[in-house]
């Protein structure tokens, strides 16, 4: 949890592609991202009780992560392009 947190701040210091504190009800800003850059959700987790992060992505490779609070209001926190895949090898002591 707290190297989700830890992620979460060091995203918040980079500024998005667009404005900002770009934000929204989650509707719409998922709405926009779908349309706007044909990215869908991948990935998501809760954030303690303060709401969750989800990870967009699309084909074209651009990605954006977005924080949602309980109320159902949602922020693009980062946004970027090159997204790309890992294969974590893990040892026998992991």
């Amino acid at each position: 949890m707290l190297r989700l947190l830890g992620v979460l701040l060091i995203l918040s210091l980079y500024p998005t592609t667009a404005n900002a504190a770009e934000c929204g009800t989650h509707k719409k800003v998922t709405a926009f991202l779908g349309k706007k850059y044909k990215e869908a959700p991948i990935a998501m987790g809760m954030v303690s009780n303060k709401g969750f992060m989800e990870f967009f992505v699309a084909d074209s490779g651009t990605w954006t992560v977005l924080l949602t609070t309980p109320e159902g209001i949602s922020c693009i926190v980062a946004a970027g392009d090159s997204y790309d895949t890992v294969t974590v090898q893990r040892g026998p002591n992991t």
